[in-house]
């Protein structure tokens, strides 16, 4: 069983603890083949697929290492439309299962924060970005986006 204290998550390489949660969905689109005289579907072949990523985290602040990996937002106006034009590169996102290494007495004294891997997000392409400030509440950020390569859970 994987619960959130178990898990890391890094962005470009940057550990984010501040992340409330991560949800991918990927969808295969499929055409549809009937013959004539046929009132069934005969086939229903994969004609695309797309990947998409949302994710929150507490907000902290905008220049958080890993929120900065997802849509750099530094510089000016101009210098962001023109990276988003011009020279946007993608994030990778991997999370990890922590793994207890050594054990004294009971105490887990050693754990490898990147003991198994659960899942690599390849080439992340951020399409929205979102924050709130609500009262009685702890702020949030959230991201939504897609990514161009699909999760392959044997061989991430």
């Amino acid at each position: 069983m994987l619960t959130a204290p178990k898990a890391v998550i890094k962005i470009n390489g940057y550990a984010s603890g501040f992340m409330r949660n991560v949800r991918c969905t990927e969808n295969i689109q499929r055409g549809e083949v009937k013959g004539i005289s046929n009132l069934t579907l005969q086939e229903v072949p994969a004609t695309g697929y797309t990947c998409q990523l949302t994710a929150d985290f507490f907000f902290i602040s905008l220049k958080r290492p890993e929120v900065q990996a997802l849509v750099n937002r530094s510089g000016s106006v101009k210098e962001f439309i023109d990276t988003l034009i011009l020279g946007e590169q993608p994030c990778q996102i991997h999370m990890y299962k922590k793994k207890k290494l050594t054990e004294v007495n009971n105490v887990v004294t050693e754990v490898d924060n990147e003991g198994e891997t659960i899942a690599v997000v390849r080439d992340f392409f951020p399409d929205s970005q979102a924050f709130d400030i609500t009262e009685g509440q702890i702020s949030g950020t959230n991201i939504t986006g897609r990514y161009l390569t699909p999760v392959i859970f044997n061989n991430s």
